[in-house]
Formats: C-alpha cells, structure tokens, sequence
C-alpha cells in the first residue's frame, strides 16, 4: 500500500513539474485574450459562405499541382520554413536564440488560436460542402481561425523585429502559408482573416511581455554578434 501511495504521490510530482515546465514556456495567459475579440465567422450556408465556397472550388479547379505539392509540405510548420527561403545561412545550429524565440511565440500562438477554434467550432470547408476537395493529408479540428495564419504572421511580424530589411519577403512567405490553405481546402478566405487578427492580438500581448523582450534582445545580439564575426577582418 505504502509503495502503490509512493509510486502515486512521484506520478503526481512529475506531472506538477511537466506543468510548470509547460506554463513557463509561455510568454503570456493565453485566457487574456478572449475569443470573441476576433468576432465570428460567416455563417454557414448564408450568401458570404457560399460565396467563399464557390471561390474555393474554382481555385481548386485550375490549381498548379506544383502549388498543391508545395502545400503538402507545409502542412505542419516549422520556424526553418519561414526563416530559410529568406535568409538561407540563419540556421538553427548557428542561431539557437532566433529559434528558441520563434518556438515560444508560436508556443503561446497556437493556444490563443486553439481557444478561438474551440468557441467557435466551424467545420473545415471540404467537411462542410462537397464542391471543396481535400487536396492534401487533411486536418478535422475546428477551422476558424486558421492557425497557419496566425502562427506564420507572428513568426513574420518576429522576424520582420530582427531582420527590418526584410519584412516584406517575410510576409510574403506568411502570406504564401495562408493561402495554400485556402488552395487545398483547409480554411475558408475568412479563416485566414480570423488568423491575421488572432496575429495582432499576440503580437500586442507579447509587446507587453518582459520575457519576450528579453529573448528577443537576445536573438538581436546574437544576429549583431554575427553579422560582426562575418565583417571582421581576416587575420
């Protein structure tokens, strides 16, 4: 008995931990920013839902199977995904700060976008109308907003921080995330709207947060200590 109560009380310890580990991990309560902040999407069969759906199926109908080879790809993002078409030598290896910083945004991202979902809990288009087709390996949670979206635009707002010389190619590329979704019948157009305010609500809370500003004049020196070691000259 006195052994099946040790074995629980350590079970209980290690999970406590596992769940300070997982909370100081993010920069901010997800719970301050409220779903109804971002407001509701169309409602389904009404004149602006089916407006989108016709517009899903016609993209769908002339898309470039190369496009839809490149939506395969980003089906789960990473922060390599945004960086690297971008700036090619900003490695992980070279860089740890820059991706321990986007890993924690998209960290805190991903939980104010899973709330929204879960209060909403819209279907995605191809399970809602047999006019859109699941062009890739499809996702069954809740649509609205689209978490490619949010995440790929607080990673490009980030970055866009570090590298200013560079914000448009890295919206672009958010952009680029957020509209495959569209193309292979993931997220309706609205979904991606939902995802770029669900971006600004982040990127506000994680302007107030001393932890965020930390890491990010972390990455900022390690990118200025770089950019130093790349100047120096040769002895």
């Amino acid at each position: 008995m006195r052994r099946h109560l040790s074995s629980l009380l350590l079970l209980l310890l290690c999970s406590c931990v596992a769940v300070a580990a997982t909370s100081s991990r993010k920069y901010f309560d997800p719970g301050t920013i409220p779903p109804t902040l971002i407001g509701p999407p169309p409602a389904v069969g009404g004149a602006e839902w089916s407006e989108e759906i016709d517009h899903m199926a016609a993209i769908q109908a002339h898309a470039d199977p190369a496009e839809i080879e490149i939506a395969g790809t980003e089906r789960s993002l990473t922060p390599e995904m945004m960086v690297l078409p971008v700036e090619p030598e900003m490695t992980r290896e070279k860089f740890p700060h820059v991706y321990q910083l986007l890993e924690r945004v998209n960290w805190v991202t991903q939980d104010v976008t899973s709330q929204v979902k879960d209060y909403y809990h819209t279907k995605r288009p191809y399970l809602s109308s047999p006019k859109v087709k699941p062009l890739i390996e499809p996702h069954d949670n809740p649509s609205y907003p689209s978490g490619h979206t949010s995440g790929g635009y607080v990673w490009a707002y980030v970055m866009s921080m570090l590298v200013p010389e560079k914000r448009d190619e890295f919206f672009v590329k958010a952009e680029q995330f957020a509209e495959h979704r569209v193309l292979v019948g993931m997220h309706y157009p609205h979904d991606l709207e939902g995802g770029r305010k669900v971006a600004l609500l982040v990127m506000g809370a994680l302007l107030q947060s001393p932890e965020f500003q930390a890491d990010l004049t972390d990455a900022r020196q390690e990118l200025a200590h770089e950019l130093a070691a790349q100047t120096r000259p040769s002895p």
